[in-house]
């Protein structure tokens, strides 16, 4: 697992993940989950979690709220 995580971690970073960042998961509970959220604190990312029963305007609004920058989604919504 480390070393998937620390592979995830370089391509978060790759694409501009960074100490401080604000990292938005929206998802149900899976192991994709798990690497994003270890590699983003790994990163010293600030993670977002959020549940993937949330409606889109609550959706829209914890996305404004917490100042993510990046969103990773299992959802087409």
């Amino acid at each position: 697992y480390s070393r998937l995580i620390c592979k995830t971690a370089s391509a978060l970073q790759k694409r501009g993940v960074k100490k401080e960042s604000r990292v938005a998961i929206h998802s149900e509970n899976r192991f994709e989950w798990v690497l994003l959220d270890l590699a983003s604190l790994m990163l010293g990312a600030t993670v977002i979690p959020i549940y993937n029963s949330v409606l889109n305007e609550e959706l829209v609004f914890i996305l404004k709220d917490s100042g993510a920058e990046f969103l990773f989604s299992s959802h087409n919504s």
